[in-house]
C-alpha cells in the first residue's frame, strides 16, 4: 500500500484481487502453523506469480497489523519465529511504524463476503 493501493477502515467495502496460493511456511514462522492455517486468500499487487488471480468482495470486519524480526542469513532475511507483534487496527495505510526491532510485514484483514 505504500507504493500502491488505498486505504481502507474497518466498515468499508473492499475488493481486493487475491489468490488462494498462500505461502504457508513463510506464514507458520511469522504466525505460528495454527494461525497460518486459516489464512485462506493472499493479496499482493507485485507477486504475479502467485497463481490465478480473484475478485474478493465484501466488507472489512477486522485488520491486523503484524510485524516481526527478521535474522541474516548471507544476503537472505528470514522471519524469526515466535518474534510476531499483532496489532489491532481500525485502518489499513500501509505506513506501520517498527517496534524495536520489528518490521512490519503486512495486514491480516477479515472481511465479509457480498
Amino acid at each position: 500500500m505504500q507504493c500502491c493501493g488505498e486505504p481502507f477502515r474497518v466498515g468499508q467495502r473492499v475488493e481486493f484481487s487475491t489468490t488462494r496460493t498462500v505461502d504457508r511456511n513463510w506464514l507458520g514462522v511469522v504466525l505460528g502453523e495454527q494461525r497460518a492455517a486459516v489464512i485462506t486468500e493472499c493479496e499482493d499487487h507485485h507477486d504475479t506469480s502467485q497463481g490465478q488471480m480473484s475478485a474478493l468482495t465484501g466488507m472489512v470486519v477486522s485488520i491486523e497489523a503484524i510485524s516481526c524480526r527478521f535474522k541474516h542469513r548471507g544476503r537472505a532475511v528470514f522471519p524469526m519465529a515466535g518474534t510476531t507483534s499483532v496489532v489491532q487496527k481500525d485502518e489499513a495505510t500501509g505506513w506501520e511504524p517498527d517496534d524495536e526491532d520489528a518490521h512490519f510485514v503486512g495486514y491480516i484483514v477479515a472481511v465479509q463476503r457480498t
